[in-house]
């Protein structure tokens, strides 16, 4: 089966740098201006109404024993900010 490549970029959750502590919206001015922007690339492995599921490698999916993946990536559908389809770059 061929699956869907894709290069995605998404703003992804973060938190203060640092150790976790009170801070002041002063000390956390330059955290509240800055997104965590994140990117991947990967084969859609699935895609409901919440997610988009992305692995970056796997085995041959015709034989059950080597139907496995690695480097799996879940992320909410919201937070994507831009999706390219790579595969028409495979052969």
């Amino acid at each position: 089966m061929k699956r869907k490549l894709i290069y995605i970029e998404w703003i992804d959750a973060s938190s203060p740098p640092g150790p976790a502590s009170w801070h002041t919206e002063e000390a956390l001015e330059c955290w509240l201006k800055d997104a965590a922007k994140c990117f991947d690339v990967g084969f859609v492995i699935k895609e409901d109404m919440d997610y988009l599921y992305i692995v970056g490698g796997g085995g041959d999916e015709t034989e059950e024993e080597y139907k496995t993946y690695h480097r799996e990536v879940k992320v909410p559908l919201g937070c994507i900010t831009r999706k390219i389809d790579l595969t028409r770059h495979i052969k």
